[in-house]
């Protein structure tokens, strides 16, 4: 087997002649006996790029060096490990009322025409807005419904911060999709929140969301400013460095200073997610990462980057404490106090990787689904390979569209809080695959995660398919393990909860709901899998 420092000499990491005459070759599928990569034990009769990268894989898996592991960590005894987790994260999962619950959203949501920092919004209900449709439909905004939204506030402290937790949490709307016409009898207009309880042949009966359903879905979606396009990112920069925060009142210390995208501001169903949920049937808890969206902290000056808590790392504080707590809140909440069946969650990217880690140690969580969130990219003792985050984490020098030339770097991708550190996820030096393992321990709790072929962002699945398949055996092969695990990559070239993500995961639900739990067989022939595990 080659070295790292061998194959990164064969590589030309150096950025030498070589490296550019290996690139050349590999371009071309050249590479053949003979050639001085083939010395390091390999016969070979045309080395395609992705062997290449597979090979770099395993070499730098070899010798990369982990943090050290989590002494009270010691598989098969997975209970242990958690307990341990939740101790090293500063995670409290006792249940508890929020402290504040806030009618319509509270002031930091927009509604009925006013921004609510600076008017009065009392007695104005929060409301939804359709989206343009053809022919003779809603046109923009011409169907509107209400969805009972409410903030639920939780305020958290440690020893050297104290930080509050949105959650915009919305009943169903039993399916009362906005129409795109106007079906008799209803007047032009109505959407979901109609009809109203005079309409003929009992058509609200049933219909209206009376209180809470039996299944509640915490949804936590983070996407990144930089995810956007240059152009509106620059315009949604100017608007926020030229909006002047206004005066937080006392203790919530949530005011945003604009609407818009939620990584700079609160706005409810941004991307339409909640809303799909809420009109299938189901109720909705949606979450947003600290500092960000409704969790902007302007006690603190309104930071906006995870690296801001570094400065308390290293005063001791514990940084996952922020990124779990807020979810295990919502979660027992719902469980013990507002007595929902089912407790499902769906999360998108960094809200994907924060269900990967939640769903390990918040045991309410029955069901989850972690869209484009992680891969086990960096070797442990439960998966000693790792599958590379793309395109985010490709070599720097990679072309499009060959991203395995130059191979990927081993845990490269991510943002501050995915990075080695005191007190983050790896510092642990437990990694995915073993979190996997942990979000479907008990014999009724399941994980599906979700990828995309050609995300946009990370976690691609494309190029990827046997290794991805191989930390699923490894994973659902754990001792002890009594639930299950497994991974769809559907056919997604963007970084969203797509529609075909969304009937997969509505399927599943639906499948809890009837069946009371789920088995292995629930995972085979699913619609929109290109993994095709079974």
């Amino acid at each position: 087997m080659c070295t790292l420092a061998e194959l990164a000499k064969l590589e030309g990491e150096d950025g030498g002649e070589k490296k550019e005459e290996l690139d050349r070759e590999i371009g071309r599928g050249q590479l053949r006996n003979g050639h001085p990569f083939c010395v390091c034990r390999y016969s070979c009769t045309m080395i395609r790029p992705a062997l290449l990268a597979t090979l770099m894989s395993v070499a730098r898996a070899a010798e990369f060096k982990p943090p050290n592991w989590l002494a009270e960590c010691k598989p098969p005894d997975w209970l242990g490990c958690r307990a341990a987790l939740l101790t090293e994260w500063g995670v409290d999962t006792a249940p508890r009322k929020p402290d504040w619950v806030l009618p319509d959203g509270g002031h930091q949501v927009r509604r009925g025409g006013k921004d609510c920092n600076k008017s009065d919004c009392s007695g104005i209900p929060y409301t939804m807005n359709g989206f343009p449709s053809p022919g003779d439909g809603s046109h923009l905004g011409a169907v509107k419904w209400q969805n009972n939204l409410t903030a639920l506030v939780w305020e958290m402290k440690s020893e050297y911060l104290t930080m509050n937790t949105t959650v915009l949490y919305s009943l169903n709307t039993s399916s009362r999709a906005p129409a795109n016409y106007n079906p008799p009898p209803y007047a032009n207009g109505k959407g979901p929140s109609q009809p109203g309880p005079h309409d003929p042949w009992g058509a609200s009966v049933g219909y209206n969301p009376q209180g809470a359903g039996d299944t509640l879905i915490i949804y936590h979606s983070t996407l990144l400013l930089l995810l956007l396009p240059p152009p509106l990112l620059l315009l949604l920069l100017l608007v926020v460095l030229l909006q002047p925060p206004p005066a937080p009142p006392p203790l919530l210390l949530l005011t945003p200073p604009i609407d818009g995208h939620e990584s700079a501001s609160c706005t409810p169903n941004y991307d339409g997610v909640v809303d799909y949920f809420n009109e299938i049937g189901y109720d909705v808890m949606e979450m947003f990462m600290p500092l960000i969206g409704c969790n902007q902290a302007y006690q603190y000056g309104n930071p906006r980057r995870h690296a801001w808590f570094a400065q308390w790392e290293a005063k001791g504080d514990k940084t996952m404490k922020w990124f779990i707590e807020p979810v295990a809140l919502a979660a027992a909440y719902a469980k013990a106090l507002l007595g929902y069946k089912h407790i499902v969650m769906v999360g998108l990217s960094g809200g994907g990787w924060t269900t990967t880690l939640a769903s390990a140690v918040v045991t309410d969580i029955e069901l989850s689904f972690p869209t484009a969130g992680s891969t086990p990219k960096w070797p442990t003792k439960t998966f000693p390979q790792w599958v590379p985050d793309l395109p985010e984490g490709r070599n720097h020098r990679s072309v499009s569209p060959n991203i395995f030339v130059p191979p990927p770097q081993i845990g490269a991708g991510g943002d501050y809080e995915q990075n080695p550190g005191p007190s983050k996820m790896n510092a642990t030096g437990i990694g995915y695959a073993e979190l996997y393992v942990l979000a479907a321990l008990e014999p009724n709790r399941k994980q599906l995660q979700i990828m995309h072929e050609y995300d946009s962002c990370c976690f691609r699945g494309a190029g990827l398919f046997d290794p991805i398949k191989a930390y699923n055996k490894i994973v659902n092969a754990a001792e002890n393990a009594k639930g299950y695990m497994q991974t769809a990559v559907t056919s997604g070239n963007y970084h969203q909860v797509n529609q075909r993500d969304k009937i997969l995961i509505s399927i599943m639900i639906e499948k809890l709901r009837r069946k009371g739990n789920l088995t292995k067989e629930d995972f085979a022939f699913l619609p929109y899998d290109d993994l095709r595990i079974q």
